[in-house]
Parts: C-alpha cells; structure tokens; sequence
C-alpha cells in the first residue's frame, strides 16, 4: 500500500453576494447587508458575521483564486490540477495514486486519466515499488521537473502581487487564520 501522510479589496462594512450572469457565469458583487448597518457594542464586525456568510466568502475566494492561477496557465498545457500534481509530487506530498484522489480531490478513475494526461506529456512517470509489487509510485521525469522548476517563481511572484497590498503582519494573521480553519475542518470540528 502507499502511505503517507495524511484587485479590490472590499468594504468591511459591506458583503460579498454572489449571482448569476445571464451567460450563465457566476459573477459576485458587494451589498450592504444588515448586520453591517450596525456593529454590536463589544463585539468586532468580523464576530458578528453569521458562519454563512464567512463560508460563502471562503468559496467565492476559493473559486476566484482557481479562475485566475488557470489564467496564468493560459498558452500553456497546463491546467490548475495538473500544477498542483506535478508541485506536490516535487514537494513529496504525493507518491501514488491515492495521494492524487486525497490531494488534489479527484475520484479515482478521474485521477487515472489525469495522471494518464500527464504521463503522455511526459511529465511524470508511474514506478512499481521495489518493495510491494502492488504499489505504483508516480514521480516526476526529468522534462517534469524542468517544469516545476520553471513555474515555481513564476507563479511565486502572482502571489507576491495578489498579496501585495496586505502588510507582512496581515499575511502571517491570514495564514494563521486560515490554518486554524483548515485544521477545525480536518479536525471535524471538534
């Protein structure tokens, strides 16, 4: 088996509300909503969002974020999932296929055909294990990792610009957030 281990900014006193364009696209725009009429003596603005509104949020950054690293793939063969394999697989995050399924949250005859893609681009490369014939290894080739190496500071330097506008205190409290977050929901809540 494999194991391993597991532009602007808006207004705080407004919300983001997402809608449908009439070409079917998801388009988001900022409304004053009621909490934001009046703040709570004692309590921040941030605390009297209601769960709703912070997830809405989280998803709208989530998918903005994937539409615009895609972007960056433009000309290119690569697509958003295809980096993250070949990053992850350069990190040592992924080793077979069930870290595909687990990272980069693909079912398994999806991550079969995206590895498949990949392989046929001669980015990576299955290996059986030397040690238990029924693992397959996926690991990056030579022409893989020469991409990896190429778009890392490509892509570094977007981040770079779409954080620009935060200080360095902003970005290590994001990060923290964010980390928390992400460590309740792997948590289950508890």
């Amino acid at each position: 088996m494999c194991h391993t281990r597991s532009s602007a900014t808006p207004d705080p006193e407004q919300s983001l509300s997402a809608s449908r364009t009439d070409n079917g696209t998801d388009a988001t725009e900022i409304t004053p909503d009621a909490d934001s009429q009046h703040h709570i003596e004692g309590t921040s603005l941030s605390a009297a969002r209601s769960p709703d509104q912070m997830g809405a949020l989280i998803r709208d950054t989530f998918r903005a974020m994937a539409e615009r690293v895609e972007r960056e793939f433009d000309g290119t063969d690569l697509t958003l999932s295809r980096w993250l394999t070949l990053k992850l697989i350069a990190s040592g995050r992924i080793h077979c296929m069930t870290d595909v399924n687990r990272e980069i949250g693909l079912v398994s005859g999806a991550s079969t055909r995206h590895v498949d893609q990949l392989q046929k681009m001669s980015l990576l490369a299955r290996k059986r294990s030397a040690t238990d014939r029924r693992v397959i290894h996926i690991v990056l080739t030579p022409k893989g990792k020469s991409v990896v190496d190429a778009e890392q500071p490509r892509l570094a330097g977007f981040w770079e610009l779409q954080l620009s506008t935060f200080s360095a205190a902003e970005r290590e409290q994001l990060f923290d957030l964010l980390s928390r977050l992400r460590g309740a929901l792997l948590d289950g809540g508890k």
